[in-house]
């Protein structure tokens, strides 16, 4: 498969490619070529860090960019604190990396938790600075950095198997999330996203991934039923800026010594905000809470109950769900496929694959 087959495929079909194919096409030869041991050096000059620990800096998993995790005290601090030192895909614009940096602060107002982005050294109302490197595809590349505050507590993928309880929890922070993104909205959420739920029928550019043909029909059958339930009823659906990433790997478990251990606390990674249907944002959740569970429905079930706890969807949208979550499977192992048919040792983009295809031959 080549890194441009789908650009290719559309060009061969005579079809000019959409801005979220080239996008996405693009974020696998742009990827951030960063060192662990350069990240001391570069947080303390851009966002003026001291004393940085050199032995704490951990290489963190990532889809497109580069997340370390790092000890180090601030300007003017004397606390030892931890961070995620950020370096984004040569894609991210400065709109939209601070579009990401506006979500966070808002959502922190109406009291979700999530990180905080931290002021440039000497700009405390800056806070994106920027390297210039070459890049995984071997193209000269400025990327834009960020430092973020780190979220304690445990992933909720850590949980194998989630009570139905802490389950229900999580769908009921997904909802809170939503809520509070219905008062908020900045222009760069409004973008051609390829991981958009809109987008689905683009899916097409890249089912040559897919290695059985058992499977890319499969996935063909989800993309017709989209295009017959979904496509002519999306500009009448109630819409919001999303998260668009909830999953189990970007939730955050609250602390046991806080005596929040059985709850979601927090939310993390707002690489994929979007301006969009509303109903996609717990359609997305309650296909990663599916996943690898032994009764997927009652974990569908369970989370989904969460969210309508807290938001009411119109009968349009419910009457959408199933579908929409078949096709965030379907959305998932296909860029899956194809992201790992381009870098085959990053086990971190087949994580939702298998499980993926098991929860798909459930609800099909």
């Amino acid at each position: 498969q080549s890194t441009w087959g789908a650009l290719s495929k559309f060009r061969m079909q005579g079809q000019r490619p959409s801005s979220a194919v080239v996008d996405e096409q693009r974020r696998k030869v742009l990827k951030p070529v960063v060192d662990v041991s350069e990240v001391p050096a570069l947080a303390a000059a851009i966002f003026g860090l001291s004393d940085v620990d050199a032995g704490s800096v951990t290489s963190l998993e990532s889809y497109d960019d580069r997340n370390f995790k790092l000890s180090a005290v601030r300007p003017g601090g004397d606390v030892r604190e931890t961070f995620v030192f950020k370096v984004h895909n040569g894609v991210a614009t400065r709109e939209f990396v601070a579009a990401q940096n506006a979500a966070m602060v808002h959502l922190a107002s109406s009291g979700v938790r999530c990180p905080a982005p931290v002021p440039l050294a000497g700009a405390a109302t800056e806070h994106i600075g920027e390297i210039t490197r070459t890049a995984s595809g071997g193209e000269q590349c400025v990327h834009l950095v960020r430092l973020l505050s780190w979220l304690e507590g445990p992933l909720l993928c850590s949980v194998r198997e989630p009570s139905q309880a802490l389950l229900h929890s999580a769908g009921a922070f997904v909802g809170r999330m939503s809520a509070s993104f219905a008062s908020f909205d900045v222009p760069a959420t409004h973008r051609d996203h390829l991981w958009d739920l809109a987008n689905l029928p683009l899916l097409r550019a890249f089912l040559d991934a897919v290695p059985t043909p058992e499977r890319r029909l499969k996935a063909h059958r989800v993309l017709q039923r989209f295009e017959l339930e979904v496509a002519p009823l999306l500009a009448a659906l109630p819409q919001s800026v999303l998260h668009n990433d909830a999953n189990d790997w970007n939730l955050v478990l609250g602390l046991e010594s806080e005596g929040a251990g059985e709850q979601v606390a927090g939310v993390i990674d707002f690489g994929d905000i979007v301006f969009s249907c509303r109903v996609f944002e717990p359609a997305i959740a309650v296909c990663y809470f599916m996943l690898g569970k032994s009764d997927p429905i009652a974990a569908g079930r369970a989370a989904l109950g969460g969210f309508l706890s807290v938001v009411e969807l119109d009968p349009r949208e419910r009457g959408l769900l199933h579908t929409l979550v078949c096709s965030r499977l379907c959305q998932s192992v296909v860029m899956s496929a194809y992201s790992s048919s381009l870098d085959p040792t990053n086990e971190y983009l087949k994580t939702t694959s298998e499980p993926g295809w098991a929860v798909l031959d459930v609800l099909l």
